[in-house]
């Protein structure tokens, strides 16, 4: 069959539908890459953060889900112009810390990437540490009335998107990006290795892009559109009892 006839053949739907995998999976890859890149290439650190405002912003043009997060955002107290900047911030810091960690890094040692079962349990054992203090972490910020207040921001992003991974107040974020990387660097400063840094880094950042795609709608899409107690970051484990304060906050959370 000829280019001509597939594309005949592939309906407005369809076309926007393999856009929108392409720009998803794009954006994974560019998150999962940001520590190595970052610590490999420090010279062209600008350039990479000018490809992440893109991507980002990309979101509103291909998703409808980002400007219905805007409309109930816009209910819920919060300025467009405050989640522009919010975003803009905060993709700002994620590069920023591995700019400073990649020159930390290149200035104390050599790195030497070498894929072996050690590699794997150290890899896998971070994880499931991380995943621990999420999961405590993450039930007091819905389950409590200061915990709430502070993760109510993030949850105000009610339809979920590739976007939503920024929406965060300054305080949250720290609390779900500074924790696990205080972890993964106090291991790989005991395992004195260096590349697993690097490797583990691309882990989570890679994982929490796809965790916020509406496409791949891994458990913690569930997660924002429900507040159903599924509270750990890797493993789906729900907490069935859970007294989510957050939910019953969001102003118009079903109107468009």
């Amino acid at each position: 069959m000829h280019f001509e006839s597939i594309y005949m053949h592939l309906s407005d739907e369809n076309i926007h539908s393999v856009i929108h995998w392409a720009y998803s999976l794009t954006y994974i890859a560019y998150y999962f890459l940001l520590p190595y890149i970052h610590i490999t290439y420090p010279d062209i650190y600008v350039y990479y953060i000018l490809i992440g405002l893109f991507l980002h912003f990309c979101d509103f043009a291909i998703s409808d889900a980002p400007n219905k997060t805007i409309r109930v955002m816009n209910k819920n107290g919060y300025s467009t112009p405050l989640l522009m900047v919010n975003m803009i911030f905060n993709i700002l810091v994620i590069h920023s810390v591995w700019i400073i960690l990649g020159n930390f890094i290149l200035n104390s040692v050599d790195i030497q990437y070498e894929f072996n079962l050690a590699l794997c349990l150290k890899l896998i054992s971070t994880l499931i540490i991380i995943d621990i203090y999420f999961y405590f972490g993450h039930k007091r910020l819905h389950e409590t009335e200061l915990g709430a207040k502070i993760h109510f921001m993030h949850h105000v992003s009610f339809y979920i998107s590739i976007s939503t991974g920024l929406i965060f107040n300054t305080f949250d974020f720290c609390l779900e990006f500074g924790m696990p990387l205080i972890i993964l660097f106090s291991l790989a400063s005991i395992y004195k290795d260096a590349a697993f840094a690097v490797i583990c880094g691309c882990i989570i950042l890679g994982w929490y892009a796809a965790e916020h795609d509406e496409n791949i709608k891994l458990h913690h899409y569930y997660h924002h559109t429900d507040c159903n107690g599924d509270y750990p970051v890797y493993a789906k484990w729900r907490h069935y009892n859970a007294k989510d304060r957050i939910k019953p906050m969001i102003v118009d959370i079903h109107h468009d």
